[in-house]
C-alpha cells in the first residue's frame, strides 16, 4: 500500500469518539483490495478494531485515544488521503425525481391510463367520499374534493 498520503481516498461519513465511519470508493466490491488495506493498517497505533464492508466501500475504525493521533497514522501508514465527501442533491431536486419515479412507475403498471396526478386525484377523491360517509362534509370531505379536482385540472397540468 502507498506511504504518505498517496494511497486511497476516504471520505469520513460519521464519526463519534472512539469510531469513525469512512467510505471509500476504490474499495466498492474489491474484497481483495479491502482487505489487503485492513491489513496495512491493523498495526496503527491506537486501532483497537476495523472492520472492512467491500460491498459498500466502508470502513468502521474503532479506536482508542484521540483521532488527531490517529488520523495523520492513517495517512502514514495507510497512505490515505482524506477528502470531502460529496453534497447530497437540494432535497427539493431528491423529491421532484422520486415524484417523477412514482409516476413512471404507476403509468407503466396502468399501461399510461393512470399518471401520479390522477392517482393522487383518484386517492384524495377516495378519501372525500369516505369522510362524507363519516358525516364530515364541510372540513375534510370538502377540502380533499377541492384537492382531487384542482389535480385532474388540465390548466395546471405541466
Amino acid at each position: 500500500m502507498a506511504k504518505g498520503g498517496r494511497g486511497p481516498k476516504a471520505s469520513l461519513l460519521h464519526a463519534t469518539p472512539g469510531r469513525l465511519r469512512l467510505r471509500i470508493d476504490a474499495f466498492v466490491g474489491d474484497a481483495a483490495a479491502m482487505e489487503a488495506f485492513v491489513e496495512s493498517i491493523a498495526e496503527v497505533p491506537g486501532l483497537t478494531r476495523i472492520v472492512g464492508r467491500p460491498a459498500t466501500g466502508t470502513l468502521i475504525l474503532e479506536y482508542a485515544g484521540e483521532v488527531a493521533d490517529l488520523v495523520p497514522a492513517l495517512v502514514e501508514t495507510g497512505g490515505m488521503t482524506f477528502v470531502r465527501p460529496p453534497t447530497p442533491p437540494p432535497l427539493s431536486q431528491t423529491l421532484r425525481f422520486g415524484l417523477a419515479l412514482i409516476d413512471q412507475r404507476i403509468a407503466a403498471r396502468t399501461e399510461g391510463a393512470i399518471d401520479g396526478r390522477t392517482g393522487i386525484a383518484l386517492v384524495l377523491g377516495g378519501l372525500a367520499v369516505f369522510q362524507a360517509a363519516q358525516g364530515r362534509l364541510l372540513g375534510p370531505a370538502s377540502t380533499l374534493l377541492m384537492g382531487a379536482l384542482a389535480l385532474l385540472d388540465p390548466v395546471r397540468k405541466g
